[in-house]
């Protein structure tokens, strides 16, 4: 997921359109709301020891590098989900209970389109970096710890691994 973040990133510092860069950021910013989903189950996972028993001090790593990324990303959070919510997913569509409020008042439907142009102000790249910079920490760190993974990759080949299970009779 971070790498589809990395490359809509790349592909936003290299785009002439302004509404291009803006389309780009929000889906990397969708991307993040997925993201911080993923690693807040990861970080609860860790902590119940759902991942098996790891290296000495690698669960500490990995749960320090989540704490970390969790208060960087917390004041982002409401704005991270009302982007995700309302200009990734719907693209600008309010919701059925919003829709029935809003019946066919203009002033409602006025309402709505302040909300639209006031979360497109908070798409600034500036604004998100220290939260795109903490979830790419996360990531570097969970690549320098062993996790038990069953698959590597190496230039354009990808290798998978199977456990083998070692029983008295095959030592």
């Amino acid at each position: 997921m971070l790498e589809d973040i990395n490359e809509l990133l790349v592909s936003h510092d290299l785009s002439s359109s302004e509404q291009g860069r803006f389309t780009l950021l929000r889906y990397a910013l969708v991307a993040l709301h997925s993201f911080d989903e993923l690693a807040s189950r990861f970080q609860a996972g860790l902590r119940t020891g759902k991942f098996g028993k790891l290296e000495a001090g690698d669960e500490t790593r990995l749960l320090d590098a989540l704490s970390i990324y969790h208060r960087e990303l917390d004041p982002f959070r409401s704005d991270l989900a009302a982007i995700r919510h309302t200009l990734g997913a719907h693209r600008g569509v309010p919701s059925g209970k919003e829709r029935k409020r809003f019946g066919k008042q203009f002033d409602a439907w006025g309402e709505w389109e302040s909300t639209l142009v006031a979360l497109e102000a908070k798409c600034g790249r500036s604004r998100w970096q220290v939260a795109l910079e903490a979830a790419f920490s996360v990531h570097n760190t969970i690549t320098q710890v062993d996790l038990g993974q069953w698959y590597s990759t190496h230039g354009n080949m990808f290798r998978l691994y199977t456990p083998i299970r070692l029983t008295a009779g095959n030592r």
